[in-house]
């Protein structure tokens, strides 16, 4: 279990670097930080799907199709997603007036955890 964490923690800091380095750039380039964080989090969402697929939860999907893996997984990720946007909107826009830079970090180190729990609760075993 602690292996399967770690392993998650790893690949997810794979994921989320892509994705945030992405995701500064668009925000460098003067892009929304919602088409920033929505092409970061794409980037993100496939390099996760195959690592965590086959390396992070060898003990396979509790689902029987690989449709309805990759569909359990879009809907997390779309969640996810949300959630990011949720908390960007708020630390820079609503509350905080904070740098989009430091509060999409923020939000992804947040949701890195929504993500872990919520894979493995309801796609893998």
């Amino acid at each position: 279990m602690y292996k399967e964490k770690i392993k998650f923690l790893i690949s997810g800091g794979f994921s989320t670097f892509f994705s945030y380095c992405l995701y500064t750039v668009l925000i460098y380039l003067e892009f929304k930080y919602y088409f920033a964080m929505t092409a970061g989090y794409i980037l993100g969402y496939i390099s996760n799907l195959i690592i965590g697929r086959y390396w992070v939860f060898k003990n396979g999907a509790r689902v029987n199709s690989i449709v309805a893996e990759i569909l359990g997984t879009l809907i997390v990720t779309i969640l996810g997603l949300f959630l990011n946007l949720l908390i960007i909107s708020l630390l820079s826009e609503i509350m905080y007036g904070m740098s989009y830079y430091l509060s999409g970090l923020i939000a992804m180190i947040i949701v890195t955890f929504w993500n872990y729990w919520s894979r493995k609760k309801w796609i893998y075993k």
